[in-house]
């Protein structure tokens, strides 16, 4: 398991260059067949993260440069979404528009009682702009998603769970965590990249052309499989 934990205080913003550092980490990760699970955490006692720095919002304001160009956002949050092994967020404290969009591009979100959410970006007479709009209604309905950015309101855990922004709320500690984390740790490595592989590209796709992609991932796994014989029973292990 790869654990990428953030650590910028107060508030954990994330300038833009830190996503073209985040975008290397991501790379080297997915070439590393020793790692199944990708968890990102907060460094910062209190915070996800509370989104982009203002210092880059206001130089986009001022139509200046920011630290690296707007659609790193963008191109970084894909990065992740489509990182061959599962990813969680894992929130511990307050995650907002930046914040929570990092976090709505992991497979999973798992949260403790601190954990809330908010897109304050209407609110301020802007909107989200790093996939906020098209992550949230395809994960928790357009009916809610559109409540929580129009209007700016905040998302406590348990909401958010009754909702399915989290997928989990958990006791504070870190044995909670590790035996949440160990369900898919057990798991072979191949199984999972192809299983998430159909899930994040077949949700995009037509229903027909998504069962195709998963035939050819299932046959490209029983095929690689070199033992006679055991070949669908070593990809149930």
């Amino acid at each position: 398991m790869a654990t990428l934990a953030y650590v910028n205080p107060p508030e954990n913003r994330i300038p833009f260059d830190s996503l073209i550092e985040l975008s290397a980490c991501l790379r080297a990760i997915a070439k590393d067949d020793g790692i199944k699970l990708v968890v990102l955490r907060s460094g910062v006692s209190g915070y996800f993260s509370l989104g982009a720095s203002l210092a880059d919002v206001q130089a986009l304001a001022n139509g200046q440069e920011p630290s690296a160009p707007f659609h790193s956002w963008v191109d970084v949050l894909l990065q992740l979404e489509h990182l061959p092994q599962p990813t969680i967020a894992m929130i511990e404290g307050q995650a907002a528009s930046g914040g929570c969009e990092l976090a709505l591009a992991c497979m999973f979100r798992v949260g403790t009682r601190a954990a809330s959410f908010a897109f304050r970006e209407v609110a301020r007479g802007a909107m989200p702009g790093a996939g906020a709009t098209q992550r949230l209604p395809r994960l928790v309905g357009t009916a809610h998603a559109a409540k929580i950015i129009l209007t700016s309101c905040l998302v406590d855990a348990t909401e958010a769970h009754r909702i399915g922004l989290l997928d989990a709320v958990l006791p504070d500690g870190e044995a909670a965590l590790e035996q949440w984390f160990d369900a898919i740790r057990a798991m072979p490595r191949a199984g999972l990249v192809a299983a998430k592989r159909a899930i994040v590209e077949g949700s995009t796709l037509p229903l027909r052309d998504g069962l195709r992609l998963e035939q050819r991932l299932f046959l490209d796994l029983v095929r690689r499989s070199s033992e006679p014989g055991q070949k669908v029973e070593r990809l149930h292990q």
